[in-house]
């Protein structure tokens, strides 16, 4: 079953939350889950805004967004090393009992929302079985990075 069987073709939601917490780590507080349907391409694209904030785990408000798909994402953090690169991990988790394929991919952005390096963001295949959950990382290319997209999608081999 492809991810997202339903019009319109994009549904946004945006999602602002702010805590009070750790100032040391400066984590994902703004971001925004797009459901997309473009035939063989549809999924789910998380964007997220590093520049602020304080620690956050947004897993259990992305969880909702992922209704018509058979994964969610039960976690989403992020670290920032002593040398200014960000690296962010999600966790992908297989609603199904069966196997599942997924792709995703990372793309980061500066501060003027122009994508850093675009033709090195690839498509990274991952495999789930049943009730299975993996954990992906995607490391900015650039100390210049302020906010990401991950994108998701579920593929069939030998469609």
């Amino acid at each position: 079953m492809k991810c997202l069987n339903r019009t319109p073709c994009s549904i946004l939601m945006l999602l602002t939350i702010t805590l009070l917490g750790c100032a040391a780590v400066k984590p994902i507080t703004t971001y925004n889950v797009v459901l997309y349907n473009h035939g063989r391409d549809s999924g789910v694209e998380i964007r997220g805004d590093l520049r602020s904030g304080v620690p956050l785990d947004v897993g259990r408000i992305v969880n909702d967004e992922f209704k018509g798909c058979a994964f969610r994402i039960t976690d989403l953090r992020n670290n920032k090393a002593q040398n200014g690169i960000w690296k962010i991990q999600s966790t992908i988790f297989n609603k199904n009992s069966g196997t599942l394929n997924i792709q995703y991919r990372f793309s980061w952005f500066d501060e003027n929302g122009m994508e850093i390096d675009p033709n090195t963001s690839v498509w990274l295949t991952q495999q789930l079985y049943g009730k299975d959950s993996k954990t992906v990382t995607g490391v900015a290319r650039s100390s210049r990075a302020s906010a990401f997209k991950i994108f998701l999608r579920e593929i069939e081999y030998g469609s």
